[in-house]
């Protein structure tokens, strides 16, 4: 074995060493729902690098069995990375193994007769429950909402479209709606 072959295969360990060390942070930044979207590509273009390497060294007859080995190992490291990147569920046909999803259903309400915004279930009830509301064919705001819904302490939040032309979609927060007929203060 030659001078550079040893120096290749300390190269390709070293490279393996950092391979193996990065495999553990990126499955921590994958568990948190982080991007590993750029540690997906530097895994896939490393395995890729260290298969094209394998070509020059051939013609210059430095492709000796350890030296291919520790090559090999280097993309196999890299390619088990790049692997592990991805969710791999198994289809069961069970939909207990599923998590349950979590939905908003929007409602379209209106002011002055137009189309407004969209609203959640829960802003609509609120906004009922401090009377910001009228019913009609339409679920259409009152005419000063903005203002009572200030006095009663319910925070809106209108998300504008981002020219600022036009109102998609209203926040509304505030205090629960009391619960009908408890109006009289504990004795």
């Amino acid at each position: 074995m030659t001078v550079l072959e040893v120096i290749l295969i300390i190269l390709f360990v070293a490279f393996f060493v950092g391979t193996v060390a990065k495999i553990p942070g990126t499955l921590a930044r994958k568990r948190s729902g982080d991007d590993i979207e750029r540690a997906r590509l530097v895994f896939f273009f490393l395995g890729c690098l260290m298969l094209v390497c394998m070509i020059p060294m051939r013609l210059f007859e430095l492709l000796s069995i350890p030296v291919a080995s520790a090559d090999l190992a280097v993309v196999g490291a890299n390619f088990l990375g790049y692997a592990l990147t991805y969710e791999w569920k198994r289809k069961t046909g069970s939909s207990t193994d599923a998590a349950p999803r979590t939905t908003v259903r929007a409602y379209q309400i209106y002011y002055r007769g137009k189309p407004y915004a969209l609203i959640a279930k829960d802003g609509i009830q609120v906004l009922l429950a401090h009377k910001l509301l009228k019913r009609q064919h339409t679920v259409e705001l009152i005419e000063d909402f903005q203002t009572q819904a200030q006095r009663q302490g319910v925070g809106v939040t209108l998300l504008r479209s981002k020219d600022g032309s036009k109102v998609m979609l209203m926040r509304v927060e505030g205090p629960a709606p009391k619960p009908q007929g408890v109006d009289r203060p504990p004795a």
